[in-house]
């Protein structure tokens, strides 16, 4: 596993903080992002810890008032769709959320993802597609180590940017 997270990390360096390195100033916008993605990896793992399983959810954040809202299935359970089916079309109605309110500044959508190592090993985690308004969106996978049953401990997280955004494309100058 040492072996894949280190081929991450190579492959896809931690580009946010070596962009916000090369600005010497903390974007307010990178701030959103990565404190809403941090607390969205952070309930994931609290459902896991206490269940044992979590289905994808998404967090917004409104600028205007402060508020954090937290969109998730809200159907019968018993018809609940497959959990990747159901992260595509979670991430586009958090993308018509956006859309229809541009009070919301931040968005992350969360669902359990599991990668594989070129040695063929699995490793399971959190997948989170994060996106600001005035920002690009980026890729976020946080490895999770089942340390005992139930219980996990975070490997390094690993992020790129992404093509998929949650907001319109910022416009050019």
């Amino acid at each position: 596993m040492k072996k894949f997270l280190i081929m991450l990390l190579v492959t896809f360096p931690l580009a946010l903080h070596a962009e916000q390195e090369q600005q010497k100033v903390k974007d307010p916008a990178i701030t959103q992002m990565e404190t809403l993605a941090s607390n969205g990896i952070q309930q994931a793992l609290q459902l896991l810890q206490k269940s044992g399983r979590f289905y994808p959810f998404a967090l917004v954040y409104n600028e205007a008032n402060e508020q954090v809202e937290v969109v998730g299935y809200r159907g019968d359970p018993k018809a609940r769709p497959k959990a990747e089916d159901f992260a595509v079309a979670l991430f586009l109605e958090v993308r018509q959320l956006a859309e229809n309110n541009s009070d919301v500044s931040t968005a992350v959508v969360l669902k359990p993802f599991q990668a594989t190592s070129k040695d063929g090993e699995v490793i399971f985690g959190v997948w989170a597609a994060v996106d600001h308004r005035r920002r690009g969106p980026w890729l976020m996978f946080q490895p999770l180590i089942e340390q005992k049953p139930g219980h996990y401990a975070l490997g390094e997280l690993v992020y790129q940017k992404s093509e998929e955004a949650i907001f319109p494309p910022l416009a050019t100058k």
